[in-house]
């Protein structure tokens, strides 16, 4: 079965012209406007009450010279600022292109064993690639990045508080058999006032697991902390662990 093309009247075919020729002006004549232009727009727009009209009359009255805008230039650009929060479309932020030698896998690799601690993000602005092909580069190459295990970092007072703790521990226990059963919990870190290590976004690129640790000192007053948990039970207040100097 033979199909029958389809053709446009002459008067629908001129229609489609005079619609391109229309949008193709005004995507000139919006070209013309600059910063400066766009701000009397709107400063003449509230002038004239939100009347978009008597706005593009009084704009082509002060400024005859020039392109004018429309009713629809104006209405468009309130549009816009009102969208997007500027008069202008915000100019695309494009990565820089490596210029000259081509990165290579050995190239992103050696930069993180230089910089362990570097997020993909810096890699990629170092290096001039996009973050999926740094991570790509790095798991070909066998690097992981590895966290930190954070460690108490100890004190030279911590040896006579320690004792202080132990006395502590066995007198009670002379007094009360029961008193280790009476501690509700021994985790030093329920009462830590000097904020908490964040294991998330600290790491560091290897080969190998390096295994290393970081001193972090918000729990230095731990010994404080366990003996006030084993008081409240035997007090019943929470005085002693704000008056007492641990």
């Amino acid at each position: 079965m033979r199909m029958e093309r389809h053709t446009s009247s002459p008067k629908t075919t001129t229609i489609k012209r005079m619609f391109l020729l229309g949008c193709t002006l005004k995507l000139r004549v919006m070209a013309k406007f600059g910063i400066n232009e766009y701000c009397e727009m709107l400063l003449i727009y509230g002038e004239c009450g939100r009347k978009a009209k008597s706005a593009a009359r009084l704009y082509h009255e002060r400024f005859p010279e020039g392109p004018h805008p429309t009713r629809q230039t104006i209405l468009k650009v309130v549009k816009h600022l009102r969208e997007t929060g500027c008069v202008t479309s915000r100019p695309r932020v494009r990565r820089p292109r490596n210029v000259g030698r081509k990165v290579q896998p050995e190239d992103v690799l050696a930069y993180a064993v230089a910089h362990p601690q570097s997020s993909t993000k810096m890699i990629s602005e170092k290096c001039g690639l996009s973050k999926s092909l740094v991570w790509t580069f790095l798991n070909e190459s066998g690097a992981h990045p590895y966290r930190s295990t954070p460690v108490q970092g100890l004190l030279q007072r911590d040896a006579e508080r320690r004792y202080t703790w132990c006395n502590f521990v066995v007198n009670n226990l002379e007094n009360h058999p029961t008193f280790l059963a009476d501690i509700i919990w021994t985790d030093e870190e329920c009462f830590s006032c000097n904020g908490m290590f964040n294991r998330q976004n600290v790491h560091t690129w290897w080969l190998e697991n390096p295994r290393y640790a970081v001193e972090v000192r918000q729990l230095r007053n731990y010994a404080g902390r366990l003996e006030f948990g084993a008081e409240f039970l035997m007090t019943g207040s929470l005085d002693q662990y704000f008056t007492s100097e641990r």
